[in-house]
């Protein structure tokens, strides 16, 4: 479970890379702002789920924040790699 965001990460990153390369340098900032915001979106909901309980099983509906990590964390390092000079 604790991989999933680095192994969505690594499959998103480069197929973020050409889409970005396609539309070039004009979307930059929106791109960076929505991979932010979705990890902020991402952490707001892990704050905001409920604890499992002891005995309760476990908690599925916490892999889609998760996953959600990798791509909001693959976006914004794409975006923010060529601007780093």
């Amino acid at each position: 479970m604790a991989s999933l965001p680095f192994i969505i990460a690594g499959f998103s990153t480069p197929i973020f890379g050409i889409v970005i390369s396609k539309i070039g340098e004009t979307y930059y900032e929106l791109m960076a702002a929505a991979g932010a915001g979705i990890i902020f979106i991402v952490h707001f909901s892990l704050y905001v789920m409920n604890d499992a309980l002891e005995g309760a099983g476990p908690k599925y509906l916490a892999v889609i924040p998760i996953a959600l990590f990798g791509v909001g964390h693959a976006l914004f390092v794409t975006v923010s790699g060529p601007t780093i000079k």
